[in-house]
């Protein structure tokens, strides 16, 4: 069995300096999705939620919708014109209204909707719904996502529901 003998490797890449970078191009076009989802700005997108009844109940069973807004790879800044992309995300809550989404990578979570039979489709809580991820703006706060302590939306119960 022959070794890897790294002197002639040495020889190979002095002959050959194009050899490098060549494989300095493979290794980038490799990673450049995962390159540019940091450069750009894109974060693990975690969110815990909870979703209460006007007594405070959790509400097991609703399902829940969220957008995940994340910027376009390969986008070229031009003004004006759209460089994000987005995708739903759903799940269901757990017996006691508590639900998590883990919706890869993005800069953005905007709550959708909250769907149960019986109650409204109008969902409130103290937030508007809409959390960023990424630090780009210095006029928005980096949501930080608690599992100990997860975003609470409430849905009401309609009458004779």
């Amino acid at each position: 069995m022959r070794y890897l003998n790294p002197s002639r490797c040495m020889t190979v890449l002095k002959r050959h300096p194009f050899l490098i970078v060549g494989i300095a191009i493979a290794c980038l076009l490799i990673s450049s999705p995962y390159l540019l989802e940091i450069l750009q700005g894109d974060a693990p997108i975690v969110f815990y939620g909870q979703i209460l009844d006007e007594s405070e109940h959790g509400v097991p069973g609703v399902e829940v919708t969220m957008q995940v807004l994340a910027t376009k790879r390969l986008a070229v800044p031009v003004p004006f014109a759209p460089n994000q992309t987005g995708r739903l995300v759903k799940t269901v809550t757990d017996e006691n209204g508590k639900f998590v989404i883990n919706g890869g990578r993005g800069t953005d979570l905007i709550m959708r909707s909250a769907r149960k039979a019986g109650y409204s489709h109008d969902l409130y809580g103290p937030s508007r719904g809409e959390y960023t991820y990424s630090s780009g703006t210095a006029y928005v706060p980096r949501f930080t996502p608690n599992a100990s302590k997860p975003e609470v939306f409430h849905l009401r119960r309609v009458p004779g529901g």
